[in-house]
């Protein structure tokens, strides 16, 4: 028996329920349009405020005071500014849900044909403004992920990525080399430029600004710059060698797929710097490349050493 009860009071609340949440989503709607609205006439009256004096600074000043108490009274708490574009939608849905709550008291003081005839044009309102309700909600779920992306993205970061290491020294890095019949030292194979696969570190810092205006046009917080660490992992030793230097990223969403990847953080990014190779093979001590042997060395020498090379890097951060 109580188990039908429930079963009956589930089904109650299945058909009872969306009323209740379609007036609920209205509400919260042109609630958070009102707070975003408020945020708004805030920042522009504070800049109002700017080259006042006296009494009109006074009653500029009391006004901003109401706006903030008005502000803090809301729900949702006060943050950045909003952009322009989300105040304006915001703006034109609490002016469609003023024109449903007018209506709406235009019917209940109607009757017979008149209050039909207000029936009808409440129903085209409350459909604009679900409508609008729905676009601003796809909104609101977009710039939510685009702000999770960007948080990912101005952070430490991890990529995989394609190495070009150049040599920077005077010394030849070789990998073989014999001796010709002469007697003469040939290099068979150098290792003075090197494409390797690496595993990369970096953090990124994101300036306000946009990136190349004149030539890419990137937006801010769509591109960083920063430090970063890389290692090449070795067969013979755990790590071959290890560089560092600075790094430019520009997320994936900024460069393709803007419409398919707006909430996401991964990123291609370019890196410059020093590699340091600990392992690096270079002639012995004495022997000369296009030379005959120094006296007394009967087989080309070669010996471990750390050398430096220019680093040049482009990774894709996951």
């Amino acid at each position: 028996m109580a188990q039908i009860f429930t079963v009956l009071i589930i089904i109650v609340w299945i058909i009872l329920a969306p009323a209740a949440w379609a007036d609920s989503a209205l509400d919260e709607a042109a609630s958070k349009a009102n707070i975003i609205v408020l945020k708004d006439d805030v920042e522009k009256a504070k800049k109002k405020l700017e080259g006042l004096t006296g009494t009109a600074y006074d009653e500029q000043l009391e006004k901003v005071k109401k706006l903030e108490e008005n502000l803090a009274g809301a729900v949702m708490p006060a943050s950045k500014k909003p952009p322009t574009d989300l105040v304006e939608s915001s703006r034109q849905l609490l002016r469609k849900k003023r024109i449903v709550d007018e209506l709406t008291v235009k019917k209940n003081s109607k009757e017979g044909d008149e209050r039909q005839s207000v029936q009808e044009e409440l129903d085209l309102a409350e459909s604009d403004l679900r409508n609008s309700i729905k676009e601003a909600s796809e909104q609101d779920k977009l710039q939510k992920l685009q702000l999770e992306a960007d948080e990912r993205f101005a952070r430490w970061g991890f990529g995989v990525a394609i190495g070009v290491v150049a040599k920077a020294g005077s010394r030849d890095v070789i990998q073989s080399a014999t001796l010709d019949p002469n007697g003469i030292v040939r290099v068979d194979r150098d290792a003075n430029t090197t494409a390797n696969l690496l595993l990369e570190g970096h953090y990124f810092f994101t300036p306000e600004k946009r990136f190349l205006p004149w030539a890419f046009d990137v937006a801010p917080r769509n591109w960083g710059h920063g430090p970063f660490v890389a290692i090449q992992p070795g067969t013979q030793n755990i790590i071959e060698s290890i560089g560092t230097g600075w790094m430019f990223g520009f997320k994936r969403s900024s460069l393709i797929a803007k419409d398919t990847a707006p909430g996401r953080g991964d990123s291609f990014n370019l890196g410059f710097g020093i590699m340091v190779n600990p392992n690096a093979q270079v002639l012995g001590d004495g022997i000369i490349k296009n030379q005959v042997l120094p006296a007394g060395e009967t087989a080309v020498r070669l010996k471990s050493t750390t050398e430096l090379g220019w680093l040049f890097v482009f990774s894709y951060t996951f």
